[in-house]
């Protein structure tokens, strides 16, 4: 006999749907995931939905969010994970934003994976390749690409959405970033005035980027972090139309990743602005 298809409100991603469902169907969950891929894209939609599959009629899902997290609140939780659900049912930790724990922090995680409570499981969510290959090695990896165009237009019409095709085209296959273009306005505003500041950067003079890179290190962090990924779409999109170069991309993405470690936001902004 068939099984029946598990339902998803999640849109796209369907080789990790299948994975996921088949697991569910046979009982076969493993201990710790990791569900890797870009940033808006769903993960932590879909973790949240396999989540709840996992726990139906057992405990509650732990949900933690570990960008900017030290040693105490990580220790809090893995107290957590030891004690077993009176339920005797399974515990789903879903840790958002895994690969942003300082070192002594993924040292923790790792012995908690490396010993684990049997009725624990881990879903960590994270957008990049930078968690500790110890960890990974622990852990099935389940891998999130971009929505297509079709997909996001999906998401558009569920929602009743308004969106313009320069919206759809500048989501970049997140859809975080074509509901947040639908909800607020301004940050669809503020997508445009980067992608402009960004081109102005591209030929300016030494003297002006060295002042635009001061400005753009004054900006808060969480600003400064959507900026270079803005920046980071626009060089994808532009890439064989506009001039735009593989090594101007490379030099924003390894800022990205080093404002994601905290680096200082002055020197980020000037290697960037003098070398793009």
């Amino acid at each position: 006999m068939q099984n029946k298809p598990h339902t998803w409100q999640t849109v796209g991603h369907l080789v990790p749907k299948k994975l996921l469902e088949r697991q569910l169907w046979n009982k076969t969950v493993a201990q710790s995931y990791i569900f890797l891929g870009p940033e808006g894209v769903g993960k932590r939609t879909l973790a949240e939905e396999f989540a709840e599959s996992i726990a139906l009629n057992a405990t509650e899902v732990v949900r933690f969010n570990c960008e900017g997290v030290g040693m105490e609140e990580l220790r809090t939780l893995l107290a957590q994970v030891a004690l077993k659900p009176a339920s005797g049912g399974k515990q789903v930790f879903i840790l958002d934003k895994a690969d942003t724990l300082n070192q002594s922090c993924s040292n923790a995680l790792l012995k908690t994976l490396e010993e684990p409570n049997k009725s624990a499981v881990f879903i960590l969510v994270a957008g990049s390749y930078s968690l500790p290959s110890t960890i990974v090695s622990r852990c099935q990896i389940v891998h999130f690409g971009k929505l297509s165009r079709e997909e996001l237009e999906s998401l558009v019409k569920r929602y009743s959405l308004e969106l313009s095709s320069d919206m759809l085209a500048t989501a970049q296959g997140s859809a975080g970033l074509l509901m947040r273009f639908a909800r607020e306005p301004d940050f669809w505003g503020q997508q445009l005035v980067w992608r402009r500041e960004l081109h102005e950067l591209l030929s300016a003079s030494v003297a002006v980027r060295v002042v635009r890179s001061q400005q753009f290190a004054s900006e808060e962090v969480e600003q400064l972090n959507a900026r270079l990924t803005n920046w980071l779409s626009v060089l994808v999109q532009e890439l064989s139309t506009f001039g735009a170069n593989a090594r101007q991309l490379s030099v924003i993405l390894e800022a990205w990743q080093r404002m994601r470690k905290n680096a200082n936001r002055k020197l980020v902004m000037e290697y960037v602005c003098l070398n793009i």
